[in-house]
């Protein structure tokens, strides 16, 4: 009989311990941490260094709001947030998840097979990108190699207090994991800085809650696509100019006036004053040039308005020069109008491309 009761006794005894940490409630319902507001891990295995822990823990973070699975330090490949399930229902792996990415992960994924969900009956506002000016808003873009450096999480020790005290096991391995080399942040990475590509295309950058920007790499594709599509009619343009020269130039060279004024060694300009029916632009001179340089052109008789336009190699206009009167006549560019480079000078005759040629400004 002495011994029922204290058995009882002890039983009670230790049920009354284990209750701030482990409630089976009268409806069968498991509960670990309580009371609320207790931190309570799970250690599963044993621990090979021998301390108290095991080779995985299982706790519900107080401090980050969420299940956390992780490696208590002294175990295989130990570290904190091997897998981490937030409140909100975000996935982080090897992190806590941000609160704007359903899963966020640290470090390389790869897969047999990636596919975006793109159904037009799941979007609205459809709009297309063909006057987005896509080709030139790419030529702002600048491509980058670069090294990625490891985030640290700080810790709270009031999320890790067992009796008043700091669960040493969990400390020493978020400050370890803290402090481990990760070695693929060795590898040189391509890409763009978030920064910059946010002042080209704002929309295709993300900001978490900590400030930390990300980039949707795969909404660059369709941007791409359009770029390629502006280049090839751009090209298709450059072709039949080049095609509408050739034909001048063959005009020219087939003129029997042409060919005698060659022959005879007479001055070209003056030969073309006889033509008087096809326009033509000179070579500058000197080119390159430091101060000033001269255009040479022809004007046919027929025409009524003409001009030479200066651009960049971008194909940006950056200055005009009306022309008056026809036949034979010289531009003179200053140097002090322009930065030192190469530009682009093109004669327009009656809204007509004529011919263009390239000068380099040096100073």
């Amino acid at each position: 009989m002495n011994k029922l009761i204290l058995f009882c006794l002890l039983q009670a005894f230790i049920l009354s311990n284990i209750n701030a940490q482990i409630k089976v409630s009268t409806d069968g319902r498991f509960h670990l941490g309580y009371p609320v507001g207790s931190y309570c891990p799970i250690y599963i295995g044993q621990d090979p260094s021998g301390a108290t822990g095991g080779q995985w823990a299982i706790e519900w973070s107080l401090g980050d709001n969420g299940l956390n699975f992780w490696k208590p330090w002294g175990s295989n490949n130990w570290g904190n947030y091997k897998l981490f399930i937030a409140e909100n229902g975000n996935i982080g792996l090897g992190k806590i998840p941000s609160a704007s990415y359903k899963l966020d992960v640290s470090g390389n994924v790869t897969a047999n097979g990636y596919y975006v969900t793109s159904d037009e009956k799941l979007k609205q506002n459809i709009k297309p990108l063909a006057d987005n000016n896509c080709m030139n808003r790419l030529y702002k873009m600048n491509g980058k190699s670069y090294n990625l450096v490891k985030r640290t999480y700080k810790i709270n020790p009031n999320s890790y207090m067992v009796n008043g005290k700091i669960d040493s096991l969990k400390y020493k391995t978020i400050m370890y994991d803290n402090g481990v080399v990760d070695n693929s942040l060795k590898n040189t990475r391509y890409g763009f800085l978030a920064q910059e590509l946010q002042t080209v295309f704002p929309d295709l950058v993300a900001t978490d809650e900590d400030g930390y920007l990300a980039v949707d790499y795969f909404g660059l594709i369709p941007i791409i696509v359009e770029a390629l599509k502006e280049q090839q009619v751009a090209m298709q343009q450059q072709q039949a100019t080049i095609q509408q020269l050739q034909n001048q130039i063959n005009q020219c060279c087939n003129n029997p006036k042409l060919k005698s004024a060659a022959i005879n060694g007479t001055d070209t300009l003056s030969s073309l004053t006889a033509i008087g029916t096809t326009s033509v632009l000179f070579q500058n001179a000197p080119n390159p040039f430091t101060q000033s340089t001269s255009i040479n052109y022809f004007l046919a008789s027929t025409v009524a308005q003409a001009q030479i336009c200066v651009f960049n190699m971008q194909g940006t206009m950056l200055k005009t020069y009306p022309l008056s009167g026809t036949g034979t006549g010289s531009l003179t560019i200053n140097g002090s109008e322009f930065v030192a480079g190469m530009y682009m000078y093109s004669l327009l005759a009656d809204g007509k491309l004529i011919d263009t040629k390239q000068m380099v400004l040096t100073k």
